[in-house]
This record gives structure tokens, sequence and C-alpha cells, in this order.
């Protein structure tokens, strides 16, 4: 579990505390479900290589659906963010050119795209636009009701993000103190664009109640509270992460 820190308050603690995925969300007229994409075209439409929704490599993937004759519109988070950073390890996995032009992180310069700020910017501007293409995650998809494309994985099936496909990635490979990572897995049923999310805490709080407070807060959180997960679109934390969680809470004085 990675920790670090913070120049003027000290050491801090970084606790995963639910698991999410990222989905390709589009806007297509007429094409609401089952548009098929792989993680090469994925890449090639980021990198400005694929242009235009019926490009052949789109189409020869999706005879039964006709993408239509239009210009792809990449949308991408302007905001540092977690979201990004699992989407751009997504591509780094398999793409040696997205790895070395542009890599990962929490923000990049993007090759082409427009930018949005938060989920919500990126899904307005795909729901605006039509032939937008943008990632987002999994949580906001459910909830507004967007359309997102079946995403081919590592071991060569088409899935949706879901609640039961994030969890397998979860599920079938094991984490450290220093790897939390699950993009790309090489399970069947386990979408690839997979990952935890965090909260970052003081390891020593400048006021000792609150920091009472807070650890009880954050120890719920990580074991009765992630019952409430799934209600709210987020899957929870296997029982090993659970245990790790409360060992770094430990450590708050």
């Amino acid at each position: 579990m990675r920790r670090s820190c913070h120049a003027r308050r000290g050491e801090v603690l970084q606790i995963p505390v639910t698991l999410g995925g990222v989905g390709i969300a589009y806007n297509l007229p007429g094409i609401q479900k089952g548009l098929k994409l792989t993680r090469e075209v994925v890449a090639d439409i980021y990198l400005g290589k694929i242009t235009k929704w019926n490009d052949r490599a789109i189409a020869t993937l999706n005879p039964g659906v006709n993408p239509p004759d239009m210009p792809i519109t990449v949308v991408h988070r302007f905001d540092e963010s977690g979201t990004t950073y699992i989407f751009t390890e997504f591509l780094s996995n398999f793409s040696p050119e997205w790895k070395q032009k542009v890599g990962t992180g929490r923000s990049v310069q993007w090759p082409i795209s427009v930018g949005g700020k938060g989920n919500e910017g990126v899904s307005g501007l795909v729901q605006e636009t039509s032939g937008a293409i943008g990632y987002i995650e999994l949580a906001y998809l459910l909830e507004n009701e967007m359309s997102y494309a079946l995403l081919q994985n590592k071991a060569g099936k088409y899935l949706y993000p879901s609640i039961d496909t994030v969890a397998a990635a979860a599920a079938t490979k094991p984490v450290s103190d220093t790897d939390f990572s699950i993009v790309d897995t090489d399970c069947a049923e386990c979408y690839p664009i997979s990952g935890y999310s965090w909260v970052i805490l003081y390891k020593k709080p400048a006021d000792p109640q609150r920091g009472k407070l807070l650890n009880q807060i954050m120890n719920w959180l990580v074991t009765e509270g992630q019952g409430i997960a799934k209600t709210v679109h987020y899957v929870s934390l296997p029982e090993n992460v659970k245990k790790k969680a409360q060992q770094v809470l430990s450590q708050m004085q």
C-alpha cells in the first residue's frame, strides 16, 4: 500500500475504499447497445489515428451495428483524476506507441481530444455531441443511463463494465503493499479497465480527537460499510484488501 509525505503536515496514509470500472461511453444516433471496440482500436482513436466511426477497423468489428460515416469527437478529463490514471495505464499496458508518446498519469498531454472537468464534464460533452467518445466511471455511466461499448479484454472476450466484471478483476489478481493495479488482467471474465479508489489521511492528524473519530469512520467504511457499495454502483473490497486497509488505519496516531 503506497505512502507518501506532505512537506508541511507530515506523512500520509493511502487507504483503498472501493472498486470501480471505467467505461467507454459514446454518442451514436440509433446505436444504444452492442458496439464492440478492441483495446487497439481505443488506443488508435485516442492517438488520433482513427478519426471516423465507419473506419474499417471499427466496421469489421460491428457488421450488424453499422457505425455511421461520422467524425469521432474524442473527449478526455482535463483535471487530474484516478479515472484518467487507470485509463492511461490500460492503454500503456498493451500499446508501445501510447506508452512512449503519452504514458500513464493522473493528467497527461493528450494527442487530440476535447477536455471536460470531472466525470460530469466528460459525460456532458459526450451526451451533447453526436459522434463523441469518452472514458467515464462506471457508476456515473449507470446513473446517467449512457451508452457504452463492449470492450475486448486481454483474453479476447468482449465485456461491458459491471459490478461482476470489475469484481472478477479484483478477485483474480493478488495485491501487495506496493502494487494494487488490476488493470488488464488475464482472466476471460475480467473487465480490463478496473481499479481501486483511495482516501488519503494524515498519519498524525493535527486534532487528535477528530483524528480518532475519522479513524473509526474509516474502519467502518472498509468493513461493515462495504455492504453499501453495490447500491451506488461500486464494488466491495476483497477480504484481503479490507485487512490491509485496517492495517494501515492502525498506524494513525
